[in-house]
């Protein structure tokens, strides 16, 4: 069975304790936002301006990749739990 996010979002914000962990990390969401922004502006202005200035052996981490690590970040301080990789 398949949860709308939406819907798993809310319930999760009804409580009052996510609510104040989820809040707390506002700022590490507008920080990451402003700087993806700044990226997408960079490329828009020269489409090679990422293969400039990135070496060719280093990769950027994927929008997916930043926002999973805050995401892993943020429900590992609410529930106390050490991740086992």
């Amino acid at each position: 069975m398949t949860i709308p996010l939406k819907e798993l979002a809310a319930k999760w914000l009804a409580d009052p304790e996510f609510k104040r962990e989820y809040d707390a990390l506002a700022p590490e969401f507008e920080a990451l936002a402003k700087k993806l922004q700044a990226r997408k502006r960079a490329t828009a202005k020269s489409p090679n301006s990422r293969r400039i200035l990135q070496p060719t052996t280093t990769r950027r981490p994927s929008t997916e990749a930043i926002f999973t690590s805050i995401f892993s970040s943020f429900l590992r301080r609410i529930s106390g739990v050490t991740p086992i990789h």
